[in-house]
């Protein structure tokens, strides 16, 4: 099951990446809201397709991640 997790994920994210890509075009400006459902899309579907530890790795390099950002925003 865990093998087709990553393709499940790709095929729920897709929308998301393609309105994205259409606002950008449109309105060299992408909503907020995109990485918002995308991120709730992975929170709340993907735990019963990965096992907890793949699932809890790729959230907590998700929040490193974040706080990296955060850092070098900071930084300018």
């Amino acid at each position: 099951m865990e093998a087709y997790a990553d393709y499940l994920l790709l095929a729920l994210a897709t929308p998301f990446a393609l309105w994205a890509a259409w606002s950008d075009l449109r309105t060299m400006r992408i909503p907020n809201e995109i990485s918002l459902y995308a991120g709730l899309v992975f929170i709340l579907v993907m735990p019963f397709f990965l096992s907890y530890e793949s699932f809890g790795f790729r959230v907590t390099v998700a929040g490193w991640v974040l706080v990296a950002r955060f850092v070098l925003n900071a930084l300018g």
